[in-house]
């Protein structure tokens, strides 16, 4: 399963960092799991550390603890990492050539991961990217 949040939603934070106005029903967690431990890896991209989609990603990974799921986070834009080249190295020999971050912290729980979130800011209605 994949579920991808983006940060820019959250516009009515108040100074506590809680949400003002309406909230959306809670749902049981183990409605969402049926019961079952997760596996999750949060990707993170957005560059500030401190801001909305990073606000989001700390109550998600906390609201997933403390249901009893296990989670990696992995900040994307805080790694060092290679883009693909397409040299299809790693289909023989199952590794990436450039041996970065990816390959490093990431892959091995993102292979064994039974949920992915993928969380970044909006910017003009569409993902900001290089």
């Amino acid at each position: 399963m994949t579920v991808f949040l983006s940060g820019c939603g959250l516009l009515g934070m108040s100074g506590t960092g809680e949400l003002s106005g309406k909230s959306a029903k809670p749902v049981a967690p183990q409605e969402i799991s049926k019961g079952n431990k997760l596996k999750i890896v949060v990707i993170t991209g957005s560059a500030h550390a401190k801001g909305t989609s990073a606000y989001l990603a700390d109550r998600f990974i906390q609201g997933a603890m403390e249901a009893g799921h296990s989670v990696t986070r992995f900040n994307a834009a805080f790694e060092k990492y290679h883009y693909c080249t397409g040299c299809d190295k790693c289909k023989g020999a199952g590794k990436c050539i450039f041996s970065d971050t990816v390959e490093q912290k990431l892959m091995q729980p993102l292979l064994e991961a039974d949920v992915v979130a993928l969380i970044t800011p909006l910017y003009y209605y569409t993902f900001l990217h290089k």
